[in-house]
């Protein structure tokens, strides 16, 4: 049952690399502008009113017809 160590040097040397690489990923998005803010949770408040500002603007309408 022997495990062999070198692997779990490799896969940490690589789990290291992989950090580096992401790294200069994220460096490359904000820098092009195409990451300004890290993602955040949708604001279904703000959405619910805006739908509720649409659903009213539409009923009038539709009784101006």
């Amino acid at each position: 049952m022997g495990q062999r160590r070198d692997l779990t040097a490799d896969y940490a040397q690589m789990n290291t690399q992989i950090a580096l690489i992401a790294e200069d990923g994220i460096k490359l998005l904000i820098e092009k502008g195409w990451m300004e803010q890290p993602p955040s949770a949708t604001d279904y408040e703000s959405l619910e009113r805006i739908r509720s500002m649409i659903i009213v603007l539409y009923e009038k309408e539709r009784t101006l017809l």
